[in-house]
Formats: C-alpha cells, sequence, structure tokens
C-alpha cells in the first residue's frame, strides 16, 4: 500500500479510516504562511479527476499547486520559493 493508493477494498478502507482524501497532492509543503502543493507527474502524465477537484479546492482555499514534470523544474520552483 503507498501512500496514496490502496491496492484493494480492505486497503482503501484502511487508508480512509487514516484520514486520507482522494486526489491530494504528493507532496504538502507549509513554507512561511503558505500551502504549496506539489503533484508530481510524468512529461505525458495527466491529473486524474479527483486530482484536478483537490487542485480547485486548494487553490480557492489560498493554496499555491503546482505540477512539476521533471527533476529540474522542481529544483527551480523549490529554489525560487526559497
Amino acid at each position: 500500500m503507498t501512500h496514496n493508493q490502496a491496492k484493494n477494498a480492505t486497503q482503501g478502507s484502511i487508508l480512509k479510516a487514516m484520514g486520507m482524501v482522494p486526489g491530494v497532492s504528493d507532496l504538502l509543503w507549509f513554507y512561511q504562511g503558505f500551502l504549496y502543493c506539489i503533484e508530481l507527474k510524468t512529461e505525458t502524465g495527466t491529473q486524474s479527476p479527483v486530482q484536478k477537484k483537490w487542485e480547485s479546492a486548494v487553490e480557492k482555499q489560498g493554496a499555491i499547486y503546482y505540477v512539476i514534470r521533471d527533476l529540474d523544474s522542481f529544483k527551480l520552483t523549490v529554489n525560487a520559493l526559497l
């Protein structure tokens, strides 16, 4: 079982009981009063509908959401925020 994807209904129930919410970003970073949500994707990866719903919900609350597709982009983004 990974942190956000159950392999079967039993594991799904466990994740739900632990408070897991579908679509949550891969990385959540609280820094200097802001929440940064970082979704990691491959070059061709796309967000699922529940990930897009999460993105919309957190942005409405003032969070900043990124979809990062490679290590260099990740480094540039984090360094720009620091």
